[in-house]
């Protein structure tokens, strides 16, 4: 299968994804841009590359990405502005590799398999974690990683005639409506809204409505786009106040 379109899309998402844990100005971020374009041409990897033939291993990682930034900065013909881009770049790099506080979450070849019936993402540490940055941009990935997911069995059905279905549960959903935390709710809402034409299936199970709908209007609106999307709702053991709510 050919990419059609993926490369570019994965380039935007990155783009995108580092917004969630820097505030980069604008040509530091366009210079950050065109080296991910660069860093995939590099690997060899376009819209034209069979992806169904690659391994992980073959895919590039923040080491890659930072050697190349390096190579710019080392480069002769380098002006003095481009050299000081590069250099911002390479500090905002480096906290993804060696010893940087982002390298264990996200540098290296990727050994994460779902192709089992049942995979648990487990989100209870990542909940604690004081790092409102870190959360935000792994559940901005895990995002990606369902949808995609989701589309690629829906491809497979079409072209096999299987009817496999991917059905998304998410447990104590009301951990997920937090001001800190706007991409997990904003994660839940669009699963709410497109899933279903991608012939999946999105579970949201919570103890307290209350506590799901949230207390800002912008957090109401989307908690109840969740729940009005929903083909069958359950209330069990509700109390007066919970059921005002609903």
């Amino acid at each position: 299968r050919r990419a059609d379109g993926e490369v570019t899309s994965q380039c935007g998402f990155l783009s995108e994804w580092f917004k969630t844990l820097f505030d980069m100005d604008i040509d530091t971020k366009s210079a950050l841009d065109n080296c991910i374009v660069e860093m995939y041409e590099k690997c060899k990897i376009t819209d034209k590359t069979d992806l169904t033939k690659l391994k992980p291993s073959d895919y590039p990682t923040f080491d890659t990405l930072k050697e190349l930034i390096n190579e710019k900065l080392n480069s002769k013909s380098i002006k003095s502005y481009d050299e000081q881009l590069y250099r911002k770049l390479s500090n905002y790099i480096s906290l993804f590799v060696g010893n940087g506080i982002y390298a264990r979450f996200w540098n290296g070849v990727t050994e994460l398999n779902i192709s089992n019936d049942f995979t648990v993402f487990d989100f209870q540490k990542l909940f604690a974690n004081s790092n409102k940055e870190l959360y935000n941009a792994q559940m901005l990935l895990l995002m990606r990683l369902l949808m995609q997911e989701t589309i690629r069995n829906k491809d497979h059905n079409e072209a096999t005639g299987e009817k496999t279905r991917v059905i998304i549960l998410v447990d104590e959903a009301h951990r997920y409506i937090s001001p800190r935390f706007p991409i997990a709710l904003d994660t839940l809402e669009q699963f709410a809204r497109r899933i279903r034409k991608y012939d999946g299936a999105l579970i949201v199970a919570t103890q307290n409505i209350d506590d799901f709908v949230g207390t800002s209007e912008e957090m109401r609106s989307k908690a109840s786009a969740v729940i009005n999307n929903c083909q069958y709702s359950m209330l069990f053991g509700l109390k007066a106040d919970d059921i005002n709510k609903v």
